[in-house]
């Protein structure tokens, strides 16, 4: 049986695995109760918006890790299962051996898995080849107007895939 890709890779360091995107994407995929709230704050549009992300990805499991090597290895252990990675650019050597944001984009996209890059320092980290590899670069810290952003780029990868799965079943 396939697996499914229903999980969003987040690579940080330990503090920004505890601050911010886990908590947020999880808030903006799972929420309830807060459609009055993001009505308000950022209207009609954007409410039908986080509707149908929260539709299409009903089944995301964001799963996290603190370094880049560990990164590796679990998009090698689970390429057919990650829908898309989220990773810094920059995550201390002390977590783990050396490898930062672009060595894990890249490695992302030899395996087909799309990519978004977070950086503190985007004009400094992110160059035109970085940005080539990946489908979006956001500024940290980021705002949640961003991780909905981040939200809409996984729940248009999984209607792509739903679609693909379709058109196979129609041949």
């Amino acid at each position: 049986m396939d697996k499914v890709k229903n999980k969003i890779l987040f690579v940080d360091d330990e503090k920004g695995l505890r601050d911010t995107f886990p908590l947020m994407i999880n808030g903006v995929l799972r929420g309830s109760g807060d459609e009055e709230r993001i009505r308000n704050q950022y209207g009609d549009v954007v409410l039908g918006n986080i509707k149908r992300i929260r539709e299409s990805c009903a089944d995301v499991e964001v799963i996290t890790a603190s370094d880049g090597a560990t990164a590796l290895e679990m998009m090698r252990a689970m390429k057919d299962e990650i829908l898309l990675v989220v990773t810094d650019m920059r995550m201390p050597v002390e977590n783990g051996p050396e490898i930062n944001g672009d060595q894990v984009a890249a490695s992302a996209r030899e395996l087909d898995i799309p990519v978004v890059i977070i950086s503190g320092t985007v004009e400094q980290d992110v160059t035109a080849g970085i940005r080539a590899l990946t489908r979006a670069v956001f500024q940290k810290p980021f705002r949640r107007a961003q991780v909905i952003q981040m939200a809409e780029i996984a729940a248009q990868e999984m209607e792509r895939l739903q679609a693909e799965a379709g058109a196979k079943e129609e041949v």
